[in-house]
């Protein structure tokens, strides 16, 4: 299992590195497990993540809210396969 946190506010340095996150873990993973608690932040962004875990090639993306999944956060969470 591969964790990716999205703490803090969501920007382009995020998605990056989600999606060099995704990749990995489509060589070595059978889950991905998003652990979420953002205020949000940048659409762009977040639209980078969402397609970036939509497309993952894993069998079970999780996302798991920690406190708080508001925005782009929300968006990030419904694009898992399990929240």
């Amino acid at each position: 299992m591969l964790v990716i946190k999205i703490a803090n506010e969501v920007d382009a340095g995020m998605a990056s590195y989600v999606e060099r996150a995704v990749a990995e873990a489509e060589k070595d993973h059978a889950v991905i497990l998003l652990h979420v608690n953002t205020l949000g932040g940048a659409l762009d962004a977040a639209i980078k993540i969402r397609d970036a875990i939509l497309n993952a090639k894993v069998p079970l993306t999780i996302a798991f809210i920690d406190k708080r999944a508001i925005s782009a956060g929300s968006l990030t969470s419904l694009a898992a396969k399990k929240i």
